[in-house]
């Protein structure tokens, strides 16, 4: 393997660990969701434990909140084409 080859690999491996520290839940026990994990519009998605569900939510209502939410992740990127 030449050295070109070697660092395409190395980026993708740190490409798809990467993408999936972003795609894990996150306790709000461990760390609140800041405007910066917000998707540049400040939503992130959150577990709601009396309801049962995940939904969007903007990162301060998760915070301000926190006793009813139990986890939450980034957003996942939109997809792309039609």
């Amino acid at each position: 393997m030449n050295e070109h080859d070697a660092t395409e690999l190395a980026y993708k491996r740190g490409y798809e660990d990467g993408k999936q520290d972003a795609m894990k839940w996150i306790p709000v026990t461990e760390r609140l969701p800041t405007k910066e994990d917000g998707n540049g519009k400040g939503h992130i998605l959150a577990f709601c434990k009396k309801e049962g569900f995940v939904n969007k939510w903007k990162w301060d209502t998760v915070v301000k909140y926190r006793k009813i939410f139990s986890h939450w992740m980034h957003m996942p990127q939109e997809p792309k084409g039609d």
